[in-house]
């Protein structure tokens, strides 16, 4: 076990720079945090109806902000607006009310997983010997140790600000990963700067990417707005906005996963490294050491999905009804014929969060707004290399309206 961490670790650094100043978010995978994953399953996969309001309350905030509340046909960036929603939204679970309407946290938190990709990149064209030299002059490098070092005078700030706080008026909970890690790290030493940053990192552009591809599937196929729309008004009707529970909207939950389905974040999924040789059935010899991804082809499979390559909004509805699909079919469900959120002990653990917030935000805009891509549009996912990235370009054009239920 220890040589198998060892050779993650190797791994990790290896392509992600990791043991350099101001790339310390990536050594956070470079080891088994303990801490982090408690967090993560204690709060961000578990417990989540007591965040359905706040992330409900914010998103009613930043969708005003960056949507607008005009009620004339505009033109809006989608994917720039819907990545300021999300970085929102998580902030205020993530940090708590006090910076999740900080435009420097805000800044900081979209442009770090932009500015960490390119400094790898860029510090990667060097030689393995030349690199503890060169990082320092690097611009690109200096940018992250400047950010990382803004974040920690940040977080330090509203620690500092929340311990007067309990000083003066006794204990006071925030439910927000700020006390989250605190509260787990019983005394272990550990950096709330890094720990935020990674969340960000593991989760504000993936979630966005998601976001923007529903938005835009919704807008060439709008014959399914109107189901969604009345599905979200009748789970308000019956429980109220007290009661009211994203888990319910099963349709939302089925054209949420036939978009990741259609456009994954990426052609292959599940990267992983043999920590011995293995030896498949065909013959096949992985040596240990070897990097590898598994092929997402199967999202496209005609043989395992009807018009494989047509939107269909309730295919994994329909699949639910199926005896014993009702976990895989769902949009956390997990299986080989759907690698949205990665297979196995180690897929996605943040994917429960990040459904809930998805589905929070569509519910939103399904009650508020209509929109409709331009006349002559349609736009495409980007191919990076092994990533499908949701254009990043795209314009949809939107008008407020007047929601029959509030949210």
């Amino acid at each position: 076990m220890e040589r198998e961490l060892e050779l993650r670790c190797e791994k990790i650094v290896q392509h992600t720079m990791s043991n350099y100043p101001g790339f310390e978010v990536f050594s956070e995978g470079a080891h088994d945090s303990e801490l982090l994953k408690r967090v993560i399953r204690s709060h961000l996969s578990k417990g989540l109806e007591s965040l359905t309001v706040p992330i409900s309350d914010e998103t009613t905030f930043a969708i005003s902000q960056t949507f607008t509340d005009r009620k004339d046909w505009h033109a809006i960036p989608l994917k720039h607006m819907v990545m300021e929603i999300v970085v929102r939204i998580s902030s205020r679970i993530f940090t708590g009310p006090e910076l999740c309407r900080d435009p420097e946290w805000l800044q900081i938190s979209i442009q770090y997983t932009i500015s960490a990709m390119r400094a790898v990149h860029e510090l990667r064209r060097y030689h393995p010997l030349a690199r503890p030299i060169m990082h320092w002059y690097l611009s690109s490098c200096g940018v992250l140790r400047r950010m990382i070092e803004k974040t920690r005078m940040i977080m330090n700030r509203v620690i500092e600000n929340r311990q007067l706080e309990q000083y003066r008026k006794g204990r006071i909970d925030h439910n927000d990963a700020l006390e989250w890690f605190e509260q787990n790290a019983k005394g272990q030493a550990y950096d709330p700067a890094i720990t935020q940053l990674v969340l960000m990192f593991v989760s504000a552009h993936t979630t966005t990417d998601l976001l923007t591809q529903v938005i835009l599937d919704l807008a060439r196929n709008q014959e399914w707005i109107e189901p969604l729309r009345a599905e979200v008004q009748a789970e308000l009707a019956k429980n109220g906005r007290g009661g009211f529970s994203p888990h319910n909207l099963k349709l939302l939950d089925s054209v949420i996963k036939e978009t990741q389905r259609l456009k994954p974040i990426g052609i292959t999924s599940m990267r992983r490294i043999a920590t011995e040789t293995v030896q498949l059935s065909d013959g096949t010899s992985i040596a240990k050491g070897t990097s590898l991804m598994v092929l997402a082809d199967r999202h496209w499979d005609h043989f395992l999905y009807n018009d494989a390559n047509r939107f269909q909004g309730d295919r994994f509805l329909r699949k639910r009804a199926e005896r014993g699909n009702d976990a895989a079919a769902s949009l956390v469900g997990i299986s080989p014929d759907h690698l949205g959120f990665g297979y196995g002990l180690h897929a996605c653990p943040g994917r429960f969060f990040a459904a809930l917030e998805v589905k929070i935000v569509m519910c939103h805009i399904l009650l508020k707004y209509n929109w409709k891509l331009p006349v002559g549009e349609d736009p495409q996912p980007q191919k990076l290399g092994v990533f499908l990235d949701s254009d990043p370009v795209a314009v949809v054009n939107i008008q407020r309206r007047d929601e029959e239920v509030k949210l």
